[in-house]
């Protein structure tokens, strides 16, 4: 993922290559692109760094829904600054497109690796693991449910750290959802019966898949559709093979209880013996900071996102699923690569209208 994949190609990226000229970036190529939205590897010249764009072009959406989704992403990465979390530095709209300036991240996503080399050795399983704990707990500290947690969203960084990231799909302060959103295999019980739901609790859910996903190279549920998913869940156990270690399969067994009221919570997983030893052994490699680098905050002087020109616009569709090239996987977790099936499809699932966010 994000390897370079085309050199400005048409009018259109020399469009967009304009917009963010005026604003101090290069753009250098196409890394990825949506239904809605193409995805640019940016340098920028004053910081002498590479950054990624996201533009959404406005001119082409034409469902309701899309409106509140970017909003909602913009608003999610301006409130969660955290080491774990992708990091927005800019975002603003030229014409009919919206530009979100974000964290370029070398490593590609956890949905590479695990293609590529499929489960992910011991140590570094628990401290990826244990990072993405952090940043899940640091959202629901501050009232946000990611609400399509997964490998492809789950970023690694030039220091080899997990980034949460795309949070369009995010709720802020709702305690009960009546909206449905996410990918298909990672999707707990009560969202496939399109039951109100505790979205904090459903997040928990998801990270216990993809947590599975880590540890073994395969989902512990292979659905042919939402219906067969949740026969699935209320019906087997997933399959604990060795090579989970029990103490991370106990955890993981905590977070995929299919009645959410029974659910761990990310405070007593971060308590658990492993997740303990982690901690007492995790060392934040200071130089990841960048002082010369100012994110994006609000009353930081860009559009407030309320007052953004944005048309009303439809269904979610697939914004947020953005698909990128992945010919070599770029990620420091790498050693050796091994071919793998691909075993790991990033589905999104479509509920009723009605029910789209």
């Amino acid at each position: 993922m994000y390897e370079e994949t085309s050199k400005i190609p048409d009018s259109r990226t020399a469009h967009f290559s304009l917009a963010l000229e005026n604003r101090g970036f290069e753009l250098l190529s196409e890394i990825g692109h949506g239904s809605f939205a193409n995805v640019y590897l940016i340098s920028s010249k004053k910081h002498q760094m590479r950054f990624v764009a996201k533009v959404i072009d406005l001119s082409r959406t034409n469902k309701s829904g899309l409106s509140d989704t970017f909003k909602s992403e913009i608003y999610s990465l301006t409130q969660l600054i955290h080491p774990n979390i992708i990091s927005i530095f800019d975002h603003f709209i030229f014409e009919d497109c919206l530009f979100l300036i974000l964290e370029y991240c070398p490593g590609g996503t956890l949905n590479d690796y695990l293609k590529a080399n499929g489960p992910i050795p011991k140590q570094t399983l628990y401290v990826l693991a244990y990072e993405m704990l952090l940043s899940l707990h640091f959202c629901q500290k501050r009232g946000i449910a990611h609400r399509d947690i997964k490998p492809s969203n789950i970023f690694i960084d030039k220091y080899g750290r997990a980034k949460l990231a795309d949070f369009g799909f995010a709720t802020m302060n709702e305690k009960i959802c009546e909206t449905y959103a996410g990918s298909l295999p990672f999707m707990p019980l009560e969202i496939l019966h399109l039951s109100p739901y505790d979205p904090m609790k459903a997040d928990i859910w998801s990270l216990g898949i993809t947590f599975y996903l880590m540890a073994t190279g395969t989902l512990p549920y292979l659905p042919k559709s939402a219906n067969n998913l949740a026969m699935l869940i209320a019906t087997r156990e997933p399959f604990y093979s060795e090579l989970i270690e029990k103490e991370f399969a106990v955890i993981i067994k905590s977070m995929l209880r299919s009645n959410p009221q029974d659910r761990a919570s990310i405070d007593s997983i971060l308590e658990t013996p492993l997740f303990k030893k982690v901690r007492n052994e995790y060392k934040v490699d200071r130089n990841s900071k960048n002082p010369t680098l100012r994110r994006c905050r609000r009353g930081s002087g860009m559009t407030p996102i309320n007052n953004m020109n944005i048309p009303k616009i439809a269904s979610v569709g697939s914004v947020g699923s953005i698909s990128f090239s992945s010919k070599k996987s770029m990620s420091p977790l790498m050693n050796k690569s091994r071919l793998r099936p691909s075993f790991l499809q990033t589905t999104f699932y479509e509920v009723p209208d009605s029910k789209i966010v």
